[in-house]
């Protein structure tokens, strides 16, 4: 009965340390934007590129946001186009396409 006991003591430390995990925080990234064909005027501060043209469809992933500096917005103002669901039907989501203020430095 003591050896047993002395075993406890000896395995329990080892079990805490070795499920003993240092906590590592990583920052948030978000979603590598695939590349798409198009001249890339450059980016948003967030980092949202910037394109000359409106890619065509099934180009954009669903919910991908771009912004378009075609001249189609007014003055102050840039196209953002967010990718809709591929496929037919109720449940699919078009691709919207929005003019809104230009971002700073864009």
């Amino acid at each position: 009965m003591r050896i047993l006991r002395s075993s406890l003591l000896v395995a329990a430390p080892f079990v805490l340390l070795a499920c003993a995990q240092p906590v590592v925080e990583t920052p948030l990234s978000l979603p590598a934007v695939p590349d798409l064909p198009g001249e890339v005027l450059g980016a948003a501060p967030d980092g949202t590129p910037v394109y000359a043209a409106e890619p065509q469809e099934g180009q954009l992933a669903e919910g991908q946001r771009i912004l378009v500096d075609d001249g189609a917005c007014g003055s102050g103002q840039i196209k953002q186009v967010v990718g809709g669901a591929p496929g037919t039907g109720v449940a699919t989501a078009a691709r919207q396409s929005t003019c809104i203020d230009r971002p700073q430095g864009v």
